[in-house]
């Protein structure tokens, strides 16, 4: 497994504040806009009133908005990011959720996936994550996941 310079370079090279607050889509080296779910996921109403950042160019490239906040919850993802995004959750999730989880909390699990990521726990979500970050954490988790069964 590759140490701190690939997992650094990787986050701390290529995200701004910018780009961590869903304003700066990296793919078209543009700006974002603010829009709703409705424009975002028209076939789904129950997302009607969600917030969302949308690349200006693409709009295929976006980022979900915590209520209330209006901070971003994570970086502009396209398709595939999104889907190895779900996927890591997928694989991280059963690591904190449920009878038999590895950790009691999800804190604690994050705090474990951070030390292996080797970032600060605050950069340590799948929405801050980039394609090499995800498959990276993926990796992690499934041999968690593994080793104990």
């Amino acid at each position: 497994m590759q140490g701190t310079n690939f997992v650094n370079s990787i986050h701390m090279n290529q995200f701004t504040e910018n780009d961590l607050a869903g304003k700066w889509c990296r793919y078209c080296a543009c700006e974002t806009e603010e829009v709703t779910g409705k424009e975002v996921y028209p076939d789904k109403p129950h997302l009607h009133e969600k917030l969302f950042f949308r690349c200006i160019k693409d709009h295929d490239h976006y980022v979900g908005r915590y209520e209330g906040s209006g901070r971003s919850l994570g970086i502009i993802a396209d398709a595939h990011l999104r889907k190895l995004k779900m996927e890591g959750h997928a694989n991280f999730d059963p690591l904190w959720k449920g009878d038999s989880s590895v950790f009691k909390t999800r804190q604690e699990a994050y705090q474990w996936l951070s030390g292996l990521m080797e970032l600060p726990k605050e950069r340590t979500h799948f929405g801050m994550f980039n394609e090499e970050m995800c498959i990276k954490a993926i990796a992690f988790c499934r041999q968690c996941l593994n080793q104990r069964q």
